[in-house]
């Protein structure tokens, strides 16, 4: 698939010229550093941390908890 990027040129000229220096093509030495990078796990992803919702204080007095409150319903 033929697809477009857009690149500071000092990223493009400094990739071009390691590629040349490794004897590969730009197009070759750009698909080696994504398949490197597919490869690799993740290093900076944390577990969801699940989140907590402080209830609402209503003019009434009373309390609206939001904390079984599925906001996935809202998209659907």
């Amino acid at each position: 698939m033929r697809t477009t990027i857009d690149l500071p040129d000092a990223v493009f000229r400094e990739t071009k010229a390691l590629a040349a220096l490794r004897g590969l093509t730009l197009k070759q030495f750009v698909l080696d550093a994504i398949e490197q990078a597919r490869r690799s796990p993740p290093t900076n992803v944390s577990p969801e941390v699940p989140r907590t919702f402080q209830p609402v204080h209503l003019k009434s007095g009373q309390k609206l908890s939001l904390k079984d409150f599925d906001f996935d319903d809202l998209l659907a």
